[in-house]
């Protein structure tokens, strides 16, 4: 499951706010995919998209030590795409990676609450 946050801003300017935000915050940026650009250098025309890859050393072990293979899910990402409307943030609500089989486990449940909050919070510009 997806949450949106939608801005009446150009994906572009929104993009731009959601990297300072996360720059404040103190987590580690590690890339900034421009999808539309990665598109554009091989002639697909597509609509502005980013995808922000980051992630906090501290909240990343939590998880690894909880569940090792969950390593292919990290770091965090949040997605900025233009719309019609503006632009929207999105965030992937971090139960969702996991079976109903390991969310039984309440550390890994306390992770992904936590986890989400913070996503929330860097979502709100």
């Amino acid at each position: 499951m997806q949450e949106f946050i939608a801005y009446p801003l150009l994906a572009e300017e929104v993009a731009e706010r959601l990297k300072d935000k996360l720059q404040q915050a103190g987590v580690n940026l590690y890339s900034i995919v421009n999808h539309q650009e990665d598109m554009k250098q091989k002639g697909i025309t597509i609509f502005p998209a980013y995808t922000f890859i980051f992630g906090n050393p501290f909240i990343g072990s939590q998880l690894i030590r909880l569940y090792p293979q969950a390593t292919v899910d990290i770091p965090l990402r949040l997605a900025v795409i233009e719309t019609k409307e503006g632009s929207s943030v999105i965030m992937r609500r971090m139960e969702t990676l996991f079976t109903q089989e390991q969310l039984k486990n309440q550390e890994l449940v306390a992770w992904c609450n936590k986890v989400n909050e913070i996503l929330r919070k860097l979502m709100k510009l």
